[in-house]
């Protein structure tokens, strides 16, 4: 009769130890978007990358969300005096991701506040930026969703005006402000103002015909 390999419940054991071990270091979610401000207060965009690559790529769950969130606010507060135009656009452009996972697990409270997140930053250099509409856009949705008509309205409201200002400095393109106009009509629409729906729909075919002339 053969006898029992002693050593095989040992070597199990260190298998799972070092398995233990290996998951213990990895970050959690909110450990890992922190560290997208660096200890000496430098904004690691490689973390930054990473962290928006498991936003799109992975289908995160609703904890998950708030813990990236929660570390990209915290980040973001610690490098805010040194984050740069560029950094504070692409940083912006995380919070959107996070904004855009929460709409799709239906917690428009969640997707409004990173929207919002996404706008602040916007605001601390506001030059034209289809992110920033995006922001907005999404944020309105969100508000319309939850109830709030008249939020979703002035948000709506913002990214047309935002839109019109760069159009007419002639720093944006005309077809954003037709886009930004064709949003606001599909939203008060669905608001059920009709007079905010036909005053933006006026506005954008005015547009189409003065520049088909």
């Amino acid at each position: 009769m053969r006898r029992p390999y002693k050593w095989l419940p040992t070597c199990l054991w260190l298998i799972a130890s070092a398995m233990a071990a290996y998951s213990a270091d990895l970050p959690s979610a909110e450990v890992l978007a922190s560290g997208v401000c660096t200890p000496d207060r430098t904004v690691n965009l490689g973390r930054a990358r990473q962290v928006r690559d498991v936003i799109r790529g992975n289908s995160q769950s609703t904890e998950e969300l708030l813990q990236l969130r929660s570390g990209l606010r915290y980040a973001v507060a610690i490098c805010t005096a040194v984050i740069n135009p560029a950094e504070s656009a692409f940083l912006a452009g995380l919070y959107i991701d996070i904004g855009d996972a929460f709409f799709s697990q239906r917690r428009y409270d969640e997707a409004a506040a990173s929207y919002n997140d996404a706008n602040t930053l916007f605001l601390r250099f506001p030059y034209p930026n289809v992110g920033w509409l995006q922001a907005l856009r999404g944020e309105s949705l969100a508000e319309l969703l939850q109830g709030s008509k008249v939020d979703a309205e002035r948000t709506s409201a913002d990214q047309v005006a935002m839109a019109r200002a760069w159009v007419k400095d002639k720093k944006f393109p005309v077809q954003e402000l037709l886009y930004a106009l064709r949003f606001q009509t599909d939203l008060c629409q669905k608001s059920g103002n009709e007079a905010c729906s036909m005053s933006s729909k006026k506005e954008e075919i005015d547009i189409r015909e003065t520049t088909h002339r």
